[in-house]
C-alpha cells in the first residue's frame, strides 16, 4: 500500500498584517504564546516519526533533527 493512497489533505491560508505580527511577537517575547514540541527524532529515525504522526496522538509538533 502507497503512503499517498487515498489520502484526505486540507491546506488552509492565512493572512497576517503588520499589526498581527507584531503582536505576535510581544506574545511570544513575553512567554504568553508557545510552540508546544511533542516529541523530536533523529533524521535517521524519520520514518518513526511519520508513523507516531499518523497514530493522530502527538500534543504538539513533531520534530526532525539533523
Amino acid at each position: 500500500m502507497s503512503v499517498f493512497e487515498k489520502q484526505k489533505s486540507e491546506t488552509i491560508m492565512f493572512s497576517f498584517t503588520r499589526e498581527d505580527m507584531n503582536w505576535m511577537l510581544k506574545q511570544v517575547l513575553a512567554g504568553k504564546l508557545v510552540a508546544v514540541v511533542d516529541r523530536t527524532y533523529p533524521l535517521e529515525k524519520v520514518a518513526h516519526a511519520h508513523e507516531y504522526i499518523e497514530t493522530g496522538h502527538s500534543k504538539g509538533k513533531t520534530g526532525i533533527d539533523d
